[in-house]
Formats: C-alpha cells, structure tokens, sequence
C-alpha cells in the first residue's frame, strides 16, 4: 500500500522528500516545522524549502499562532479537485494547442534507422501517430526482407490501432499471413512492374518510411505532407494497374 501511494504522488509532481513531508503532515495536522523535521526523518533545514514547494503547488497551507508558523496539508480529497481543475485548464486552451500542432506539422522531419533495432523503431514511428490508413508499395522481396524482424510486432500494432493498409506489390507465391484479423485490415494488389524496386515504402497522410536492403538493412523516415501526396499518387497508379487482388477475409 505504502508503494502505492508513493507512487500516485510521484505521479502528480511530488518528489520524494516532498511526499514525506506531506505525509508526515497528514498524520501530525498542524505542526510546526520542528515536528514536522523530526517526523519525516529529514534536517529541519532541508524542511523549509520543502514546505515552500509543497505551497507553492497546493498542498500545504500555514496558520500563524501565539508568535509561531504552522503548518497543515491539504485533505487527500482536495488533491482530486486540484487535478480537476487542471484538467478544465487543459480543456480550455486544447483549441489553441492544437493549432500550434498544425502549424508546427508544416515543417519536414527525416530520421534514418539501421539494421534490426532500427527496423522496430521506425515501425514504431509509423504506426504510433493517430492514423488509421495506411499504404505501402514496392517489391514485396524487401518488404518480406524488413519484415522477418519487426513483423509481429508490425502486426499487433496495427491490430491493436485498427490500422488498415492497402498494399501494391510484385507477385508472391504463398498466402503471406494465416493471421485473420491482420487480413480484414489488409488488402493487396499484385503488379509484375514493382518487382523491379529495390525499395518498399509505407506512408500515410503525413509520414511516410522507406526501406532498402540491398547492401545493409536500413530506414528512412519522412514527415512532409506533400511528399506524403506524391507517394499517394504513384501508389494509385500502380494499385489501378494490379492484376490480381487477394481477398484477404
């Protein structure tokens, strides 16, 4: 119990020397910092410091008696309330903030990734935004090459996220998944014309990943909308021309 409670007073900002103080507040009521130094077990100068910063985010209040400062913690309900208000804070400038968001998207980011770590991070950085569709194509030789490290991982992800893809690929010879709830979020479309790529490229309304392994197994990561367009077209073409689309169901 003891850890747990630790632990949800880190979880607000309290550090740990301030959660002694609090706590040994709560079970003293008002004090005066000697007590309160002698209680927590902590040198009644570090105490001063710790009272201000523990007021200062509203936890602690002081009462001046007979010529001496005391002090008192708030009750545990009083902390719910705090949170609550600060959520309704959040909520009033979340209009605002979200603005900020769009215009910071505007910029273009690119990350490079390397061989097998490299591999989860990036999958990870794709899926990990808020889209729930997905493109990819290429030559499917590269895609099951990247594929034999973070596929599982891929998998749940876009599972998990409901994440559908449509993908344009060079011919496979067997069913690529047994997993049926990957295939009602995938579906593929087969092109002789991409066999010829060395690369396979995923990409979204915003981010899009590329992979080569030709020579070593690495990643590009680009976030740049237009670019993101550009790939949307050269995919239509080549899903528009697949000859065989594979009802995954």
């Amino acid at each position: 119990m003891e850890q747990n409670v630790q632990e949800a007073l880190e979880s607000i900002g309290l550090s740990d020397k301030e959660i002694k103080v609090y706590l040994a507040l709560l079970e003293l009521g008002e004090s005066s910092v000697d007590k309160i130094a002698k209680h927590s077990e902590i040198n009644r100068v570090t105490v001063y410091p710790l009272i201000k910063k523990l007021s200062e985010k509203g936890f602690v209040s002081k009462l001046y008696k007979e010529g001496k400062n005391y002090f008192k913690s708030i009750d545990p309900k009083q902390i719910l309330d705090m949170l609550k208000e600060k959520a309704d804070k959040i909520k009033l400038i979340l209009p605002t903030l979200e603005q900020s968001k769009a215009t910071i998207q505007t910029t273009t980011s690119i990350e490079l990734f390397k061989g097998k770590r490299g591999m989860y991070s990036l999958i990870e950085k794709l899926f990990s935004g808020e889209e729930t569709q997905f493109y990819g194509y290429g030559n499917f030789a590269v895609a099951e090459k990247v594929l034999e490290y973070p596929a599982m991982h891929g998998r749940k992800l876009r599972i998990q996220k409901k994440i559908k893809m449509n993908v344009a690929v060079s011919p496979l010879f067997q069913e690529y998944t047994k997993d049926s709830k990957y295939k009602k979020l995938t579906n593929m479309r087969f092109n002789n014309q991409l066999k010829d790529m060395n690369v396979y490229i995923v990409f979204g309304q915003r981010i899009i990943g590329i992979f080569e392994v030709t020579k070593e197994l690495i990643g590009i990561v680009i976030e740049n909308e237009e670019i993101a367009n550009y790939h949307k077209i050269i995919f239509d073409r080549f899903w528009k021309e697949g000859k065989t689309q594979l009802k995954m169901s």
